[in-house]
């Protein structure tokens, strides 16, 4: 057990020695550290992978139609590359200035790569690290500029990390 002292006994004073119990405090923490194990565990293990590949009725499988998604990214020159990516297929559309993005998105959007449907389509942004913050407000106005025939944005904007 531990114990705490204040020191000896002076001019007729009782010593104060108090004995603190650890194995509480010790148990406590030992509860806390395995809850945070098994949390950590938990977590990577409730991430399924999925396909997008479905059987039919026949039992043979069939794929949807992966989504079409725009990368826009802007380098620390502020020149911005335009991919359009679907599933793992990548093909470049242009390289252009910031000031030249909302034009340039604008010309990507009537391409016609992605169908005006009810959802918009998925813009993934990458910045680079020390853009200012003006900067990648101009990128996401610029993608948000094109508008479907029901009057909204016809890009939802992502960020990336990678």
């Amino acid at each position: 057990m531990a114990g705490v002292s204040t020191g000896g006994a002076k001019a007729g004073r009782r010593t104060v020695d108090q004995e603190v119990n650890m194995v509480p405090f010790i148990d406590l923490l030992m509860v806390t550290i395995s809850f945070l194990l098994v949390t950590a565990v938990w977590t990577s293990m409730a991430r399924v992978p999925t396909t997008p590949r479905a059987p039919n009725e026949r039992g043979k499988e069939i794929m949807k139609e992966e989504p079409t998604a725009l990368r826009v990214r802007v380098d620390a020159d502020k020149n911005v590359a335009l991919q359009w990516q679907k599933g793992q297929k990548v093909e470049d559309v242009a390289t252009v200035p910031l000031e030249g993005l909302e034009a340039a998105v604008h010309k990507a959007w009537a391409s016609g790569r992605v169908q005006d449907g009810a959802v918009p389509a998925t813009a993934i942004l990458q910045v680079a690290p020390k853009l200012r913050l003006y900067e990648i407000t101009r990128a996401m106005d610029g993608i948000r500029a094109p508008k479907r025939k029901d009057g909204q944005s016809a890009f939802d904007v992502t960020f990336s990390t990678s």
